[in-house]
């Protein structure tokens, strides 16, 4: 993985609509702009044999929101996977895999079993999949 913190997280929704941009308020802790964004991602705990699936809420360079049914340590570390779609001119490459190391920075109880997870981006690597052929 680099040892650089991600700057530039970048991803559209559609070639038509691009993605709605939530700008920090002067009462936001959050130093980044978050995007609204749906994106399928594998949390991995250590030394569980199961990935828990979700898709973020929304997602900024330093991290994303995302809702599970699983909770979560406070301060936990765990691996993801999250799947992010390319504009590939060619078409051979339709979706990233980006592995990335995060941290549970907040835990908000949302109802019947279900969590929101804030997770802050500590480290990532692009995963080259192969060609659609």
């Amino acid at each position: 993985m680099s040892a650089n913190p991600p700057e530039i997280f970048t991803a559209s929704v559609g070639a038509n609509k691009p993605p709605q941009m939530e700008r920090p308020s002067a009462t936001e802790r959050r130093g980044r702009a978050r995007t609204k964004l749906h994106l399928p991602v594998l949390l991995f705990r250590q030394h569980a044999s199961e990935a828990i699936g979700t898709v973020t809420e929304n997602l900024s360079s330093s991290g994303f929101y995302c809702l599970a049914e699983a909770r979560l340590t406070l301060g936990e570390t765990l691996l993801c996977s999250l799947k992010v779609p390319t504009h590939d001119p060619s078409g051979t490459h339709l979706e990233q895999s980006v592995e990335c190391k995060i941290r549970v920075i907040r835990i908000e109880p949302r109802g019947e079993g279900i969590y929101g997870i804030a997770c802050r981006i500590e480290d990532y690597q692009f995963v080259h999949t192969a060609e659609r052929g």
